[in-house]
């Protein structure tokens, strides 16, 4: 287990040991990337017990869902109409001393990570094929009866509506998914609450009201089996709420190389285990986890906004132009003006053109850093024995 994070390689496991002080206390790293799940295990708390993770902001707009809609609870607070036009139903001790509730709606499939959606599919696919089996058969055996056209027709007619109705929508890569409701209010503090409908029933009853991810560090998670973790964002004085998930495990994944701190497993432990995580992300859900060129301006600002010391950009591309474009201007700024550390990747392409890429290898104030495989972290991480067996021969 000792080479599942390099920790012994790079030497930071002696230098810590030499120097326990120098663990990244005070410092925050913001992460560019997929996101980060609030719920790992090793980003929970510092060993000086702050919350490991201060912030989640997607830069994307892929979680974004407009609240501009207002109303009000008819029938003493106990529910309201949704935009999905379905009832809500509210819990009474929710402190919303004004009576005022935003709504929103947001598909859900729009939020989960490309595996995870492949999963959920296949699962209300399953679910359809069970529950319709009966209506299934009677199309089955209809078809087979070439006298009676108007009785096949009826049973296939049956058959399209009950798999519409059915509890995977049809299933398959044309599942459009569920639509969840969202509500927001201001609380007695004047602290936004967002009330996220995580199974799509109308039932808020037992859901909880999270505050912005940087007031208060919460979350919640996705119903079922999704284990989709997530965190709010409130913005433009309530007209947005921002829905934050992961477009896929890669930012986490640095996350803990970053930072981990896991008191019983010390060689799991990140380069700077005391050090907080400000995630970042810039892989788009609805393109496959790919960044965008907004996605990455408003990630600086937002690493800058929430005083980022150090930035982290495992994301990288070919480029042939080196110090050009908007993003480099920012990342510039950041270095020079705010005083950020940034770094990136060297990208894994090459041999040959391109590879070290961009933003890694063609700035000058970004420190690109490559990689090295040893046979230690070969053996333990064994997915990277398939590409480099000839090698070690």
């Amino acid at each position: 287990m000792s080479a599942l994070i390099p920790v012994f390689e790079t030497g930071a496991f002696s230098f810590l040991a030499e120097n326990p002080a120098f663990n990244g206390a005070g410092i925050r790293v913001a992460i560019l990337d997929t996101g980060v799940d609030p719920g790992a295990s090793g980003l929970q708390r510092t060993p000086a017990g702050l919350p490991k993770v201060i912030e989640l902001v997607d830069a994307t707009g892929s979680g974004d869902v407009g609240m501009a809609t207002r109303t009000r609870s008819k029938d003493g607070g106990s529910s309201i109409t949704g935009l999905s036009l379905r009832p809500l139903l509210l819990n009474p001790a929710w402190d919303n001393p004004s009576g005022e509730f935003r709504v929103g709606l947001k598909a859900a499939f729009e939020l989960f990570p490309r595996e995870l959606l492949r999963r959920v599919r296949a699962e209300r696919a399953s679910a359809d094929r069970t529950a319709l089996a009966p209506a299934l058969g009677a199309a089955q055996i209809a078809a087979g009866c070439r006298d009676d056209p108007d009785g096949e027709f009826a049973a296939r007619a049956a058959l399209l509506e009950a798999l519409s109705a059915g509890p995977g929508g049809g299933g398959g890569d044309d599942d459009a998914g569920f639509a969840i409701d969202v509500v927001s209010f201001k609380d007695g503090a004047g602290v936004w609450r967002v009330v996220v409908d995580t199974v799509g029933d109308g039932d808020l009853r037992a859901a909880r009201a999270l505050a912005p991810f940087s007031v208060a560090q919460e979350w919640g998670t996705f119903g079922g089996n999704t284990l989709l973790n997530f965190g709010v964002g409130v913005h433009n004085d309530g007209d947005v709420v921002s829905i934050v998930c992961d477009a896929g495990a890669h930012g986490t994944h640095v996350a803990g190389i970053v930072a981990a701190w896991h008191p019983g497993s010390p060689h799991l432990n990140g380069v700077a285990p005391g050090a907080q995580i400000i995630g970042i992300k810039i892989g788009d859900t609805r393109i496959g986890s790919m960044e965008t060129g907004a996605g990455l301006i408003r990630g600086i600002a937002a690493a800058v906004a929430a005083g980022a010391h150090v930035i982290n950009m495992s994301y990288g591309e070919p480029s042939g132009r080196p110090n050009v474009g908007r993003f480099l201007e920012k990342a510039r700024a950041a270095v020079l003006e705010k005083g950020v550390a940034f770094f990136a990747s060297a990208g894994n392409a090459g041999p040959a053109l391109s590879t070290v890429g961009a933003p890694g290898g063609n700035s000058a104030h970004i420190i690109g850093v490559g990689a090295a495989v040893t046979s230690a972290m070969m053996d333990e991480q064994y997915a990277l024995c398939v590409g480099c067996f000839f090698w070690r021969l």
